[in-house]
Formats: C-alpha cells, sequence, structure tokens
C-alpha cells in the first residue's frame, strides 16, 4: 500500500460514490432509435432535441428533490450534476459522430471536437450549457493568436 493510499485511509476519506442518475447507454439507444426511425436530419436535429432536454430537466429535477428532502447535501448534488454534464456531453459527442457526421476512419480532418459554454440559467441558480460547437477540421493558427 501505498504512503497516499495509508493517508487516505487513515484519514477515513474514500472516493465518493458516482451517482447513475443519467443513464447514458438509454438515452444512446433512444436517440439511436430516433435516427433510424427519422431520416430527414433537420427533423432528427429537433426530435433529438425535445429527447435530450426532457431527459436532462428530468434528470436534474430528482437531483433538486434530493436536495431540498436532504437526501443529498450540496456538495454531492454538485458532483452529481458534473456527472449528468459530462454523461450528457459523451451521448452528444456519439449521436453527432455517428448519425450526422459519420466517419468509420476518420482522417485528422473528419475528427470532431466539442466547445461547450455554459451560462447562468434565468433564477441564478446554476450554469447551464447555452451553446455547443462541434469543430469539423482542425485549423493551424500561429503560436498565441486568438481564436
Amino acid at each position: 500500500m501505498t504512503v497516499a493510499r495509508q493517508a487516505v485511509c487513515k484519514l477515513n476519506y474514500a472516493s465518493p460514490a458516482r451517482l447513475e442518475l443519467l443513464d447514458g447507454d438509454a438515452l444512446r439507444r433512444d436517440l439511436t432509435a430516433l435516427a433510424h426511425f427519422i431520416s430527414d436530419k433537420t427533423k432528427l436535429r429537433k426530435e433529438a432535441l425535445i429527447l435530450i432536454k426532457t431527459t436532462f430537466s428530468a434528470t436534474r429535477g430528482q437531483v433538486r428533490e434530493r436536495v431540498e428532502s436532504g437526501a443529498m447535501t450540496g456538495v454531492v448534488a454538485s458532483r452529481a450534476l458534473s456527472d449528468i454534464q459530462d454523461v450528457l456531453l459523451q451521448v452528444l459527442y456519439d449521436f453527432t459522430s455517428k448519425h450526422f457526421y459519420f466517419a468509420q476512419n476518420p482522417t485528422q480532418a473528419e475528427h470532431l471536437a466539442i466547445v461547450a459554454t455554459g451560462a447562468t440559467d434565468a433564477d441564478n441558480s446554476h450554469r447551464i450549457p447555452t451553446s455547443i460547437c462541434f469543430s469539423c477540421a482542425p485549423t493551424s493558427r500561429p503560436h498565441g493568436a486568438r481564436v
């Protein structure tokens, strides 16, 4: 056992349990089924967004209910919200790369990157993603150039 691990055990610290509030696999399956059902990309994008927002809101609602009932502390809730956001971004990446920008063996120019920015929601209670950009081709910029 390493010294660091001994210190963690001695202090009775443990890694926080990850709450699986958002089932990423289930959301991926639902989005894939939607993609097989709707061939028009514009309609697919709209319907997928409705499904994603509904799932995201319901999951955040679960966290809110647990905090308000005292079943979840603020620290645990913030970790849970962070995990939910991580899962959602992973699902969005998978959905986009499979159903909008599919490349079985992507070249360097066909790799995707996600850039997500956030803002405070209407009641200033938490930060939410407001813009997600999928970058399809890297650009070369001189050192120190601003984007």
